[in-house]
């Protein structure tokens, strides 16, 4: 499974981790697909917040179904 390269660096990725963190407790929906919710919140937290573009693991691994 690929990775956001820059998550290799350990500030962005304490940046990202931080990121997801406050889009999980942001999400209120419970079901299925909530990844990808998730993982868009954390998408635009990221880039408003730091300024960062980071892909999700649905966008690095295109061929992968995640629920």
């Amino acid at each position: 499974m690929l990775t956001d390269p820059i998550e290799q660096d350990p500030v962005i990725r304490l940046k990202v981790r931080q990121a997801g963190r406050k889009a999980e407790a942001q999400e209120l929906y419970q079901g299925l697909s909530r990844c990808h919710a998730v993982w868009d919140k954390q998408a635009n937290i990221l880039w408003d917040e730091h300024g960062i573009r980071w892909y999700s693991p649905a966008q690095m691994n295109l061929l992968m179904d995640y629920d």
